[in-house]
């Protein structure tokens, strides 16, 4: 295996098995991936935070694992990954289109 395939598979674990990305640096991510919409980035972490207050007033622990799980895959995607959908959660947003 190349060392390049190895690095980049521990980064990526690394990525998985580490803290979730904050809603500032997920929204950050979003912003410079051109993924905001008519979205701006303050009303962005805004409702991300409200989001992560909500699963964790609600002790919801499989929801806010899953948010969890989200922001790491934000946090590890291209923006044409992104773009493509690769981390859209039908569980957590139900209502938007991956």
């Amino acid at each position: 295996m190349p060392v390049w395939r190895a690095l980049f598979g521990l980064v990526a674990l690394g990525t998985l098995a580490g803290c979730p990305p904050t809603c500032g640096q997920l929204c950050g991510k979003f912003e410079r991936c051109a993924l905001t919409g008519e979205v701006r980035r303050a009303e962005c972490e805004e409702s991300c935070a409200r989001e992560l207050t909500a699963y964790r007033d609600d002790e919801d622990k499989a929801l806010l694992r899953r948010f969890e799980d989200h922001r790491r895959c934000v946090g590890g995607a291209s923006c044409d990954e992104l773009a493509d959908g690769a981390c859209y959660d039908e569980v957590l947003y139900p209502y938007t289109e991956g």
